[in-house]
């Protein structure tokens, strides 16, 4: 009570996501990998795929300087938007596909994905390099006593015709000094 006036207090600005009530929902959705020349008709579409419903125009991120971590003018691509909260058993997926490009979504309620380990000796899952005591195994055939690339290995097959180059006077070095005509 201020004044005899009751105020409500918001953790933050309740209009921002441009809301006409203070007191609608609404959930914030960050879509994160695209480059800056898909078109918001395609990201629409992305979200309608999903049946999200809109509630604010597609905004956009800009970049912090590296030095100063002040916002600059410069736009990414990542975008974010207000929607209509979803049902509480629906997330949406964090991999997504956007005209083709893989992109990630992100959004409040989302569960975490979880990252399997794969170690790069025996190439079984659940723990590391480090913490393997297993025989080193190959990474293409899996089976052990071969590195990838060894004629033992299943897999191994001998290129025919290959004509290797190296080295500066190499025809096919970027270094081969040749006489350009303009």
């Amino acid at each position: 009570m201020l004044r005899n006036v009751s105020i409500s207090f918001f953790d933050t600005n309740p209009y921002s996501s441009g809301n006409h009530n203070a007191n609608e929902k609404t959930l914030k959705i960050r879509i994160c990998g695209l480059p800056l020349s898909v078109d918001d008709s395609a990201v629409y579409e992305l979200l309608d795929k999903n049946d999200v419903k809109t509630k604010s125009k597609i905004l956009y991120e800009k970049i912090r300087h590296p030095v100063t971590g002040k916002m600059t003018s410069v736009l990414n691509g990542n975008r974010f938007i207000y929607v209509e909260p979803l049902p509480d058993d629906k997330h949406l997926p964090r991999i997504n596909y956007c005209t083709g490009i893989r992109c990630l979504i992100f959004h409040f309620g989302q569960p975490k994905m979880q990252r399997t380990l794969t170690c790069t000796n025996c190439w079984t899952s659940g723990h590391t390099r480090n913490h393997c005591n297993n025989e080193p195994r190959c990474k293409v055939c899996k089976t052990p006593g071969h590195e990838p690339g060894d004629p033992k290995c299943s897999e191994y097959e001998q290129l025919q015709n290959v004509i290797a180059f190296n080295g500066q006077d190499s025809v096919l070095s970027n270094f081969f000094p040749c006489d350009l005509n303009l």
